[in-house]
């Protein structure tokens, strides 16, 4: 593994975690995952996140994983897991429909910052442990909630790719974590491609941050 040579792999990684890896191959989110992608699918990664309440949004984005951006033949996903739900006291997801079928950056509506769009949709009221699946390329925001008293906002993300060409990864340590699950068994024998190292190309620092 010549990236974690140089960049070092962590002691633990998300979804070594047994809930985590419970989360990850889910039997419902599998079966929604293979009408979405169809039935050979791959895993891409996983990162669990938790706000404070009143702490900063991150602006409008995506993160549709190609170097450089060029197509969207293939579907990628992002299953997005609010383990205390959301309220509008926490800070919500803004979405803007229909931006998945353009061909951009990452960053290009950064200057935006995190400011309501004519289109957008806001989910901001969802039970504790709902989940949003999301084309990974559609632009979406994370508001705040300034002066929120509603507690910590947290959220599991968990990402797929549909196969058929090879995705850049964006952990270093990405051979590690594909390795994990399968030693882990958490493909229990069903899914074939989920954890399979031949979907991905060489890991590349692009100063975006593992």
């Amino acid at each position: 593994m010549p990236e974690a040579r140089v960049y070092g792999t962590p002691e633990v990684v998300e979804i070594q975690l047994e809930a985590h890896g419970e989360l990850a191959v889910h039997p419902p989110l599998m079966v929604l995952l293979s009408r979405v992608l169809g039935p050979s699918f791959v895993f891409h990664h996983m990162h669990c996140d938790r706000r404070a309440p009143g702490a900063p949004g991150k602006g409008w984005h995506h993160d549709y994983e190609q170097l450089p951006q060029r197509d969207r033949e293939r579907a990628m996903v992002h299953a997005l897991h609010y383990i205390r739900g959301l309220r509008p006291e926490m800070g919500g997801l803004a979405v803007l429909p229909g931006s998945h079928r353009e061909i951009a950056e990452k960053t290009a509506r950064a200057h935006l910052g995190t400011r309501r769009l004519p289109s957008e949709v806001v989910i901001d009221d969802l039970p504790a442990g709902s989940t949003v699946v999301i084309h990974s390329a559609l632009f979406h925001a994370r508001r705040s909630a300034p002066g929120a008293t509603g507690g910590p906002r947290y959220m599991i993300d968990a990402s797929y790719c549909q196969t058929g060409t090879r995705w850049p990864p964006v952990k270093p340590y990405w051979r590690h974590v594909l390795a994990t699950a399968r030693g882990l068994g958490l493909d229990r024998g069903r899914w074939p491609d989920l954890f399979d190292e031949r979907h991905f190309t060489e890991y590349e620092a692009t100063g975006r941050g593992a």
